[in-house]
């Protein structure tokens, strides 16, 4: 409980996100489709991209919810996988440029490597939320490049009393809809994805956990930089 603001805020940037991925993935599928037609490519027509179902998480038989460190650990690994599949867009976006040498994809910093080991549980929390707040703004930039309409920032929370372990589990729930439709697109899309990046720790405390999680959104948002320095040349290139 101690923590409920930060990770209420946490679950609603990634419920945002969220939405404005899966709105973007289908209008980046329709479009491939009509850009490869035009062009005579043999790729397209891909599948139709459907968003995934987000699903609440509920109380289990034996405990309420899974321990925050387990819920924030899975957490981490699902952004290691969203990271993976920027790299797969990364290399599709250098291939269809043309770059030599390609886009470099970012590699995880570990925040106690970078910053020491005497980072706090609530001093992780708020490194992860300045994360956040860059890669909403990154994302709703990609979407208006496009010419959509990304949801609303999210609001401020008042969650009131809440157990952490809950929030820890919508979080990993919110992350596991991202994940899903990330590799949904790549999968469509036919961009070939790197080996799985491994954790650098086993998240055995919720300090270990959130530092993972913190490096894997570290890198993450270095990638989303990476792409949006290249994405008005990508458009460009893309359109006939």
């Amino acid at each position: 409980m101690p923590y409920e603001h930060q990770y209420q805020m946490i679950a609603d940037g990634f419920e945002n996100t969220s939405r404005d991925f899966a709105k973007w993935a289908e209008f980046l599928n329709l479009r491939a489709n009509i850009v490869g037609k035009k062009l005579g490519l043999p790729g397209p027509p891909f599948p139709n991209f459907k968003a995934t179902t987000y699903d609440e998480p509920q109380p289990g038989n034996v405990a309420a919810y899974p321990a925050i460190n387990v819920s924030l650990q899975k957490a981490a690994g699902f952004l290691a996988d969203i990271a993976d599949c920027q790299v797969a867009m990364l290399n599709s976006v250098s291939t269809t440029l043309g770059l030599n040498p390609p886009l470099t994809p970012a590699k995880p910093v570990p925040a106690e490597t970078t910053l020491g080991p005497t980072l706090t549980v609530s001093q992780l929390l708020h490194l992860i939320l300045s994360w956040q707040q860059l890669d909403i703004g990154i994302f709703k930039t990609f979407m208006r490049v496009y010419g959509l309409v990304p949801e609303h920032h999210p609001l401020a929370p008042h969650p009131g009393p809440g157990k952490d372990d809950r929030l820890a589990a919508v979080i990993l729930a919110r992350l596991k809809v991202i994940k899903d439709d990330a590799n949904s697109f790549v999968n469509i899309q036919h961009f070939a994805k790197p080996a799985p990046t491994a954790l650098t720790t086993p998240g055995a405390t919720e300090h270990d956990a959130l530092a993972n999680l913190e490096q894997q959104y570290h890198r993450l948002v270095d990638n989303y930089l990476v792409v949006l320095t290249v994405l008005p040349f990508h458009l460009f290139v893309a359109t006939p």
